[in-house]
């Protein structure tokens, strides 16, 4: 059992001498002066401060991960309006290219046409213009494949386009 000492405290130097020789006290006066809560107080604060810390490295974290799916998305976007971009003179040219074939088409009329004139005129030439006639059903034959090949390609592309607004809807929507 610890001995008890009585001493006198005179003045406030005293009570410091007193409180450095029995920390015990200093212990026990500090938690009358402050109370629990303030006692308590730097273990919450140093508790506040990890968590924070902790929740700001998540978020930066987090932050990193949102500017990469930006990055990744960014460039996606831009590859796909690469592409559209790419269809779109696809297209044009497509366009360009059924416009020569209709041309050429009408221009086979007109020569078919005359040249069924020129047959009801000159039958003693018949067999000579019959040989021209089958040489320009067979280019109209190749200028109507060209055709249903050309439309099946703009299917192709109306679909392929279809797709990619549905992808860049979704990419618009995840960036979002």
């Amino acid at each position: 059992m610890p001995v008890m000492t009585t001493q006198t405290i005179d003045n406030i130097g005293d009570l410091a001498r007193i409180l450095r020789e029995q920390p015990e006290w200093a212990d026990t006066l500090r938690g009358l002066l402050l109370g629990d809560e303030l006692l308590t107080l730097p273990a919450q604060l140093a508790e506040f401060i990890r968590v924070s810390q902790e929740n700001n490295r998540q978020v930066r974290e987090e932050l990193a991960e949102q500017r990469l799916l930006l990055a990744r998305d960014s460039s996606l976007l831009a590859q796909q309006s690469d592409y559209l971009t790419r269809l779109n003179e696809l297209v044009s040219r497509h366009g360009e290219q059924l416009a020569r074939i209709n041309e050429v088409m009408g221009q086979h009329a007109e020569l078919l046409a005359q040249h069924t004139e020129l047959l009801a005129q000159h039958g003693a030439q018949l067999e000579q213009h019959g040989e021209q006639l089958a040489q320009i059903r067979e280019q109209l034959a190749e200028h109507r494949e060209m055709l249903a090949e050309h439309r099946a390609q703009m299917t192709e592309l109306r679909n392929r386009m279809r797709r990619l607004e549905g992808r860049m809807g979704n990419v618009e929507g995840r960036h979002l």
